[in-house]
């Protein structure tokens, strides 16, 4: 096996004994780089030149939380290619983040409870409700910038002690390649995880998997929250016939919530009640009415907006401080179950959990009715509302435009006419105008900086003609200015009015 490897700059790169592999490669450790670590392809994938394209593309357009804020892997996401020769003529393998397998564990062994007693591993129930959220956070995070997982399962998300998790196998993962304005599809998936209208269909031909792993997540946080049991896991006679979990996907009979009356869930399985009703909700909108529409999934943000709130209604139970449940709960749940899904050990050290922060502020969630759905996103402007608009993302950016850059120039503006050095301080107006837009809505940068040019140049106008010409010449022109700078003003205001109304 050839150890010498070269990166996509030419530079060499030494790969150690191989120390994994799976159906597509080997994984090695790169000398010299302990956190790194390289994926050496089989020779068929090498000759796929499909493969090396769209690994490209992700080394070049990353999601944007590869690392934890303490610097920890979430997403083994490849960040270079690697060749046989230093020109990038053939191609090898990846270069990736190497995830310490020690501490971090298939999400099965936290969401299990047999897997929990076999590995001695002591966590509660916040601690699921946190590596859910965190789940989520990654998941919105890749649907963001155009990635779909595919192949979203137990296996292929590791989790520590902490809640930390870390998606791997994201070579696999779909990729729309928005330069060259194709897919990439992932042609894998597991039965447990796969939604209705998947089931049946050839994945090779390619579909799009947003909403696969949508109803994939779902059931991932399901199997956190219900210790191991499936959404469409159920008893009666609809389900006598269903012997797979496939099947019983495929009939879409949901045993919760007093929906379907021909079913109930399993006995082992704890009570619908322990969660809170938003929850509840989304579930009801993944398996329920998600089974028949798959844009009635929850996203993965709604989630992540969900879980931190039901987070803070935790409380201590008397009697098991490994116990936590929500305080709409009279007595707490795990004590009535009969297997301590939880059970407190001596001297058991307490571990604090760590939430991923998400990826971008939370939105309103849905309701299970459409006709009453609360509005996820703020409405788009109409793209017809002038050249001077510019969208900011709410009233505190504009309280700073109006207090900052508008305050600026209404100074310029009384400067100019009553004092000297007038080109100076409409330059500082152009700066802070540039300094504000850069930092909250780039796309403003063009029509506001072009509002402070065209005063400027206003200015420079009237001290010409004060200079040379008589002064009606510059009564004119400094007329012109100020209703040019009133019109300023009221399209500033009439943005910020919109902006208030949300655009209705």
């Amino acid at each position: 096996m050839n150890s010498i490897y070269y990166n996509s700059k030419g530079n060499k790169v030494e790969l150690g004994p191989e120390f994994g592999r799976g159906a597509e490669g080997g994984i090695f450790p790169i000398i010299g780089s302990p956190d790194l670590c390289a994926k050496i392809y089989t020779d068929k994938l090498q000759r796929n030149p499909e493969r090396c394209r769209k690994l490209k593309y992700m080394v070049n357009n990353p999601p944007s939380n590869i690392f934890t804020a303490k610097g920890r892997v979430q997403i083994a996401w490849p960040n270079d290619i690697l060749y046989y020769d230093n020109r990038g003529a053939s191609f090898a393998g990846i270069i990736m983040p190497l995830i310490d397998v020690k501490s971090y564990k298939p999400a099965h062994y936290y969401y299990c409870p047999t897997d929990r007693d076999d590995n001695q591993v002591l966590v509660n129930w916040d601690h699921a409700l946190v590596t859910s959220r965190n789940i989520a956070t990654v998941l919105d995070s890749l649907h963001d910038k155009g990635y779909c997982v595919g192949d979203l399962q137990s296996n292929n998300i590791l989790v520590n002690l902490r809640a930390n998790v870390a998606y791997i196998d994201c070579d696999s993962f779909q990729v729309t390649d928005r330069v060259n304005n194709k897919i990439y599809y992932n042609t894998v998936g597991l039965p447990e995880y796969t939604p209705p209208e998947l089931i049946g269909k050839d994945l090779k031909i390619g579909f799009d998997r947003k909403f696969s792993d949508l109803f994939a997540l779902g059931t991932i946080i399901f199997q956190f929250l219900m210790q191991n049991a499936l959404p469409y896991q159920a008893i009666g006679t609809a389900v006598n016939g269903a012997s797979s979990p496939i099947e019983k996907i495929r009939l879409g009979l949901f045993p919760y919530g007093n929906i379907n009356s021909s079913v109930r869930p399993p006995e082992d399985v704890p009570p619908w009640d322990i969660l809170s009703p938003e929850i509840q909700e989304l579930f009801i909108r993944c398996f329920v009415y998600g089974h028949k529409d798959e844009k009635r999934r929850p996203s993965a943000r709604e989630w992540v907006t969900v879980i931190d709130k039901t987070r803070k209604r935790l409380k201590l139970c008397d009697r098991n401080t490994n116990h936590k449940y929500l305080n709409h709960l009279t007595h707490c749940p795990w004590c009535n179950i009969n297997e301590d899904y939880y059970p407190q050990k001596k001297n058991q050290a307490q571990v604090n959990w760590q939430p991923s922060p998400p990826n971008i502020n939370p939105i309103p969630v849905q309701t299970r009715n459409p006709q009453k759905q609360t509005t996820t996103v703020k409405k788009n402007p109409s793209p017809n509302n002038g050249f001077f608009y510019t969208r900011c993302s709410d009233t505190t950016y504009y309280t700073q435009l109006l207090s900052g850059s508008q305050i600026l120039l209404t100074v310029t503006v009384y400067y100019a006419f009553f004092k000297s050095f007038n080109y100076i301080f409409a330059i500082i107006a152009i700066l802070v105008s540039y300094y504000y837009l850069y930092y909250k809505d780039k796309k403003g940068i063009i029509c506001w900086g072009l509002v402070c040019l065209s005063m400027f140049l206003s200015l420079l106008s009237n001290d010409y003609l004060l200079e040379y010409y008589t002064p009606e010449g510059f009564t004119y022109f400094s007329r012109l200015f100020l209703c040019f700078y009133m019109i300023w003003v009221i399209l500033t205001l009439r943005v910020f009015s919109y902006e208030k109304m949300g655009w209705k």
